[in-house]
């Protein structure tokens, strides 16, 4: 039965988000970033049903808007503002169908997409996901991503309508951003339920919170995606996943037991959650926050390599030679792993504890060599007593006795 779900979400850079990892990603695409450096590579996927970069119809057929078909130009472009709070972009990810056949779908989401186009005026990055080995069959989903700007055909132009902020809006005889979202909520039931209709189903999505549509109903507990990937790799629930199942059964009793007890529960949950808040940012607090890599330029990226180094190199001088030793020798370990499985514990304390001697030795005989160079030097001198006191020493000859 088809279901309603659309998720819409920013891609601030400030938070440490990276739209063209995010745009390789969903296309399963290889995308260099050239602000970073980096290249993010997902060829590997083989669901991506669908995937094309939509322009708003009055640049159909102008062959100068061509740069924004090249994912990595297009997303580059986005990235190569210096802003370290830059919004890079939008994303609409909505549920599609499973009455529909795949050419349908794919119908759907691109006359939605281009709608979107058309009304912001931006170029429109769309891919249709089918679902994974081990999840729900029905979960074939549809990602939009949105430019922060304009397209033109000279490139990125001004912020779309969707960026500009509560005052520039009412500035222009716009409505508020809440409102374009709850327009686009509205609008995708309508068009997905033109597509059902068309394709002779009776069935309808409803874009309304549950509490409008069954206020008596108890909504169906959803955990965070996060919980749910952890709690399926393990194979067991998480201490998170069943704080929540238990706070989900406490709103069904209660709501079973009248609203005043529905309202008392909640409100205890809340105040429980508000407690939490303040715990993690008390902790939050007493911890230096540290700016994520992704806001950071190729130059920033590589200062910081270079002091690290530094740093590592000057732990390193500070050790005794037996902690030196011990550092070679498990870098040797790292660097030849089939050499270290293939020995048997045994034989790999002796082939250490060869090594250690081999230095010892090694050690040893610079001394010796230094000691004879000190006292052939000290030779040289008039002074008797003093040549016998150094050798007599030994190696602390720096001290007078």
């Amino acid at each position: 039965m088809a279901i309603y779900m659309m998720k819409q979400k920013t891609f601030p850079r400030g938070k440490g988000a990276c739209i063209t990892q995010a745009a390789a990603y969903r296309a399963g695409e290889r995308i260099r970033d050239e602000r970073t450096g980096r290249t993010h590579s997902y060829l590997g996927r083989d669901d991506v049903a669908y995937k094309e970069v939509i322009v708003p119809s009055e640049f159909a057929g102008n062959a100068e808007i061509a740069w924004t078909q090249d994912r990595a130009v297009l997303w580059n472009a986005v990235e190569s503002t210096d802003r370290r709070n830059a919004q890079l972009g939008r994303e609409v990810m909505v549920v599609l169908p499973e009455e529909l056949s795949a050419e349908r779908r794919t119908q759907l989401v691109r006359g939605f997409a281009q709608e979107l186009a058309d009304k912001y005026r931006c170029a429109i990055d769309t891919t249709i996901h089918l679902p994974r080995p081990g999840s729900d069959e029905r979960n074939v989903h549809a990602h939009s991503l949105l430019t922060p700007r304009e397209v033109t055909p000279r490139g990125l132009g001004p912020r779309t309508s969707l960026e500009l902020s509560g005052t520039e809006r009412r500035a222009i005889g716009l409505g508020s951003s809440k409102d374009e979202l709850l327009w686009r909520r509205q609008r995708w039931a309508e068009v997905a339920n033109e597509a059902l209709g068309r394709a002779g189903f009776d069935v309808r999505i409803d874009h309304r919170a549950l509490r409008t549509i069954a206020p008596d109903r108890e909504p169906e507990l959803s955990l965070p995606l996060h919980i749910r990937k952890i709690e399926m790799l393990s194979g067991k629930p998480t201490r998170v996943g069943d704080a929540l199942r238990r706070q989900h059964r406490e709103r069904v009793e209660a709501r079973a037991k009248g609203p005043n007890e529905l309202a008392r529960v909640v409100e205890r949950q809340k105040d429980e959650a508000r407690l939490a808040v303040m715990r993690r940012r008390a902790l939050e607090m007493g911890l230096t926050k540290r700016a994520p890599r992704s806001v950071l330029n190729r130059e920033e990226l590589l200062q910081i390599r270079r002091e690290r180094y530094q740093a590592e190199k000057e732990r390193v001088r500070q050790m005794s030679p037996a902690e030196q030793s011990v550092q070679r020798w498990l870098k040797w370990r790292q660097r030849n792993p089939e050499k270290v499985r293939a020995q048997t514990p045994e034989e790999s304390v002796r082939k250490w504890q060869a090594y250690r001697e081999a230095q010892k030795v090694s050690q040893g005989r610079e001394f010796s060599r230094d000691r004879e160079r000190e006292a052939r030097e000290l030779s040289r001198d008039d002074d008797g007593k003093r040549r016998r006191k150094v050798l007599e020493r030994g190696w602390d000859y720096g001290q007078e006795m």
